[in-house]
């Protein structure tokens, strides 16, 4: 999010997926990569809240809506924007 609003224009959307989680012990508060990569070979899944991710945008000046009836493998979409988009000129 922080690049997103460093490098997005004042327009610009943001869309993206996450898998909700199912309890509080299930939303992943940490700060390390989780998942297979250069250091590692083992798999794994990052949860958060949908509550989780509204502070964090509210922090950024940024507004999130879910976006509902996509099914992605439980995933659910987000559509984030700047809090106040440019008006158009007349």
């Amino acid at each position: 999010m922080d690049s997103f609003v460093r490098d997005a224009s004042e327009s610009a959307v943001f869309l993206a997926s996450y898998l909700p989680s199912e309890s509080p012990a299930d939303d992943y508060m940490g700060d390390q990569w989780v998942g297979t990569s250069h250091e590692s070979d083992e798999p794994g899944i990052v949860r958060h809240s949908l509550v989780w991710i509204q502070s964090q945008c509210l922090a950024r000046g940024l507004v999130i809506e879910e976006r509902e009836g996509l099914d992605c493998d439980s995933q659910c979409w987000l559509h984030i924007r700047r809090e106040s988009p440019p008006t158009q000129a007349e």
